[in-house]
C-alpha cells in the first residue's frame, strides 16, 4: 500500500488544518473542523447528507452534465428556462446511453 497526500489532507486531522486556513468547508462533515458561524447553515444540511460535492458523479451518463452546462448557459444568455433544463437533462438521465 502506498502513501498519497490526499490520505492526510482528507483525513479529519488534514481537514482540520486546511479548511480554517481556507475559510471554507470540508468536503464532508467531519467534527476536526471548525467552520465560520456564517456557514453553519450548510453544514447542518451537510450533516444531514443533503449535500454533494459533485452531484454530477452519481448521474448515470456524461450527456446529463453536457447537458447541464448547456442548459446553465442558455438560461443565463435567456434563451431557456430553468423548467426547460430540467427536461432536457431528465431526458438525458433516463438515457440508456
Amino acid at each position: 500500500m502506498y502513501w498519497r497526500e490526499t490520505d492526510f489532507y482528507l483525513s479529519p486531522e488534514g481537514l482540520g488544518i486546511a479548511v480554517p486556513l481556507q475559510d471554507g468547508l470540508p468536503p464532508f462533515s467531519v467534527s476536526t473542523v471548525k467552520t465560520d458561524a456564517s456557514l453553519e447553515n450548510i453544514v447542518s444540511y451537510m450533516d444531514k447528507g443533503l449535500v454533494s460535492t459533485f452531484p454530477d458523479q452519481g448521474w448515470p451518463n456524461a450527456k446529463v452534465q453536457a447537458t447541464h452546462l448547456t442548459g446553465a448557459q442558455e438560461i443565463l444568455g435567456g434563451k431557456a428556462s430553468v423548467a426547460d433544463m430540467l427536461t432536457k437533462m431528465q431526458t438525458e438521465f433516463n438515457s440508456k446511453s
